[in-house]
């Protein structure tokens, strides 16, 4: 009987035990779901409104997918996502000081010397920097595709990606050499944004520089064999009894003010370093080819609805027909600071 009556006195006790840890369980979990249903929404709504290179722009629908465009060249990869906004302490003021179309060196505006500027060979693309410089700038170097592939990176780019949170934008663009302009996009047109290209006839360019540029073995009518979908460039005539070098400058800030025809003097200011066209952050595009003398382009673009059929097909021609054979624009400036 002692053992029953114990046993009977136990079952209020547990049962009470049995109750507070029922309570207990409902009480975290109660707290678990608030955390689910209040606190997570928000979170992930805060996350959703970061500047995070993610979100697609808003526009047509592109004329191929983005993984075919990032297979098609690197360098715009994911070129449709929102630009990640620049690191800045202060707004950016669009510089003053405009881009000169004088053609003697007496009225350049970013030259104090022009007897210094007429010895000059080459020149560095940015202002303030020595061509010695360079190479700690660069944040993408030139990579060579396939041929007939709009891969690879036809240019080297330079930033200041090793300068701390000090921004590229703005600073003035040099003319690498003397010569002509033979493109002046008046028009933001993707890839290049605003860009400006400049004809150098090759008998103009010293022996040092000419033996520095590598061409590779590459005939013109070259098959293009990637997803660019180029119009037919089977027509196109083009007379290469006469070559020339052709410097482009992409992604410049704004329209660069210039018409074909203009002549441009050596370490001339030409624009300014931007972020237009298909660039996730402020950087200065530099582009070399040797191609027949004379050749000229109204604009160019692609990989975008808003790119014209004229856009695409100088586009085409320019980069993946053959016509025009790239090389690294670096071992232009190697070739003259071995020649000191």
């Amino acid at each position: 009987m002692n053992n029953r009556d114990n046993f009977s006195n136990l079952i209020p006790l547990l049962t009470g035990v049995t109750l507070i840890i029922i309570k207990l369980f409902v009480f975290v979990m109660m707290i678990t779901a608030a955390f689910v249903f209040i606190y997570l929404p928000q979170t992930n709504q805060e996350v959703s409104q970061l500047p995070a290179a993610t979100v697609v722009l808003p526009g047509a629908t592109p004329s191929i997918s983005p993984i075919d465009a990032a297979i098609a060249n690197s360098e715009w990869s994911g070129a449709r996502l929102i630009k990640t906004p620049d690191v800045v302490n202060t707004p950016f003021i669009t510089p003053t000081r405009q881009p000169t179309t004088q053609s003697t060196p007496d009225n350049m505006a970013n030259n104090t010397s022009p007897v210094a500027v007429k010895t000059l060979t080459i020149s560095s693309p940015l202002e303030d920097f020595n061509i010695g410089d360079l190479q700690e700038l660069i944040s993408q170097e030139f990579k060579m595709p396939p041929p007939g592939e709009d891969s690879g990176h036809h240019g080297v780019d330079f930033a200041f990606w090793s300068r701390g949170n000090k921004s590229i934008l703005g600073n003035p663009i040099l003319s690498v050499f003397s010569g002509k302009v033979s493109m002046s996009d008046s028009e933001e047109k993707p890839p290049y944004g605003y860009a400006l290209m400049i004809e150098t006839p090759l008998e103009s360019l010293p022996q040092n520089i000419l033996h520095a540029i590598k061409i590779p073995t590459q005939p013109i009518g070259t098959v293009i064999n990637n997803k660019l979908n180029c119009p037919d460039l089977s027509k196109d005539q083009w007379n290469s009894s006469s070559k020339s070098l052709y410097t482009l400058y992409g992604h410049m800030i704004a329209a660069p003010g210039f018409k074909q025809g203009d002549a441009i003097q050596i370490g001339q200011i030409i624009g300014y370093v931007g972020n237009s066209g298909y660039s996730s952050a402020p950087h200065l595009h530099l582009e070399m080819r040797i191609g027949p003398s004379g050749a000229t382009f109204k604009n160019m673009g692609h990989y975008d609805p808003i790119t014209t059929e004229e856009d695409r097909h100088n586009y085409c021609n320019w980069r993946v027909s053959g016509v025009f054979q790239m090389f690294d624009p670096m071992d232009l400036f190697k070739a003259s600071l071995a020649a000191k």
